[in-house]
């Protein structure tokens, strides 16, 4: 989900690059944060995640 949502990021900025309307930019460009935003919280997501099975497979009491 991660790469999906950066794969996002990158079309939009692309996009954006290309555009030579500002409203339109600016548009692009606010999509393609919004979409590293929502990579970033993910990621931070799963790595909570990872760890915190991780301590609780360890078998220790």
């Amino acid at each position: 989900m991660v790469a999906e949502y950066l794969e996002h990021a990158i079309q939009f900025a692309k996009m954006a690059a290309e555009a030579s309307e500002f409203a339109l930019k600016e548009s692009f460009a606010k999509q393609a944060r919004a979409y590293r935003s929502l990579a970033a919280e993910r990621a931070e997501r799963q790595n909570l995640a990872r760890s915190s099975s991780n301590s609780d497979s360890t078998g220790l009491a």
